[in-house]
């Protein structure tokens, strides 16, 4: 399980909540954001082998629980943290300082919450405002979630084909790295920024285009010799 099984399995999970139980969505969520960070702190043995992966940090890197705790932190703060609050900004360096108190793999991960709720509290206080000149590199920004996907299958491939990884190796000098980075950056950028504008301007489309590009992944998955 990677972080995008993660992230799939978070939004997966949470799309069910809303649809069964709409009124209970933040009480079920804080549930399992509560059982993330026992998990964070004790571990639990799982024998249903598709199940492990979602507890096993063995198995997997960014087991679901407890990383989905991320996941849960941005729905309750786009809820309820809306705007710079200095009790919270406090209490973010806090927890982001914890890690240097008290040592272990569970309490640097209480820390990345301190972190990202500092990154949060801090784009709030000083980028509640776009500059005109920099409206078109945000739309990029906006799309964020497709830009990580596509850069993730880009360097190490997907059902498609093979990723640059496999053709370049994983070795590069700065100046073969920066190359690379300038010839992946561009286009995506180009890509993004008009996927956003059509999101804006014609949402029938860019549904019918992201669900034609859905489909063509989930033939070629199931068309894959494994």
């Amino acid at each position: 399980m990677d972080i995008l099984q993660t992230i799939g399995y978070s939004l997966l999970f949470s799309a069910i909540i809303w649809i069964v139980a709409k009124r209970r969505f933040l009480l079920i969520l804080g549930g399992v954001g509560i059982f993330d960070l026992f998990i964070n702190f004790y571990s639990i043995n799982v024998n249903i082998p598709f199940f492990r992966f979602f507890f096993s940090s063995k198995l997997s890197p960014f087991p679901f629980f407890p990383w989905s705790l991320f996941f849960i932190l941005g729905v309750f703060s786009a809820k309820y943290l809306r705007k710079f609050n200095p009790s919270v900004f406090i209490f973010s360096i806090f927890l982001s300082l914890i890690q240097f108190f008290i040592s272990g793999y569970s309490f640097e991960r209480i820390a990345d919450i301190g972190k990202v709720l500092i990154l949060l509290q801090l784009s709030q206080l000083y980028l509640n405002k776009i500059p005109p000149f920099m409206e078109k590199f945000m739309r990029a920004s906006r799309e964020s979630l497709f830009l990580y996907v596509s850069h993730i299958m880009i360097v190490y491939g997907s059902v498609l084909s093979k990723g640059l990884s496999f053709y370049v190796g994983e070795n590069l000098n700065f100046i073969e790295f920066f190359t690379l980075f300038l010839l992946i950056l561009i286009p995506l950028y180009i890509i993004t920024y008009f996927i956003n504008l059509l999101r804006e301007e014609n949402f029938t489309l860019f549904l019918l285009g992201k669900n034609s590009l859905y489909l063509i992944f989930l033939i070629e998955f199931f068309r894959r010799k494994w």
